[in-house]
């Protein structure tokens, strides 16, 4: 859906549900791709915000094979190493994102979710910014001059 960010082109649509790239992928009601979370964090939880593209979202994989999922496992499997109780690791990633979408979603969604670190999954095509992707494209505002 078309985003209420300034300067971010599109985002998740909290709550969808569906296949994508032949998986099963469900967004929890924050939009991010994953299990539903609190907004607030959990007091004794360590949180990770991971943010990123296509890369992070998980493209093609199912929930369990995406790298911000097999992070929250392994740091699950001894959360008093972090000082605490239990450990999220909330996956912001959406396909098609570039570094500035990226740097966006860090100041407007990232650090409203108390992160206690922050991973930015980065690719080295994040920083292009042209030739826009196509969802790029689908959603940015066209030039003066593309409307004449």
């Amino acid at each position: 859906q078309a985003s209420s960010v300034p300067g971010l082109p599109f985002e998740l649509v909290p709550g969808a549900r569906g296949t994508y790239a032949g998986v099963e992928v469900s967004i929890n009601a924050l939009g991010q791709r994953g299990p539903e979370v609190e907004r607030a964090k959990p007091p004794g939880t360590y949180r990770v915000v991971a943010i990123g593209d296509s890369l992070t979202f998980g493209y093609g994989a199912p929930q369990e094979g995406i790298w911000p999922a097999a992070l929250e496992r392994i740091l699950r499997e001894d959360p008093a190493q972090l000082g605490a109780r239990d450990v999220e690791v909330l996956n912001l990633g959406v396909s098609a994102y570039n570094s500035a979408d990226e740097a966006r979603v860090l100041e407007a969604k990232a650090l409203d979710l108390d992160p206690d670190v922050i991973v930015v999954g980065y690719f080295l095509n994040d920083p292009q910014v042209a030739p826009l992707q196509a969802l790029q494209r689908w959603f940015r505002e066209p030039e003066l001059w593309e409307r004449s």
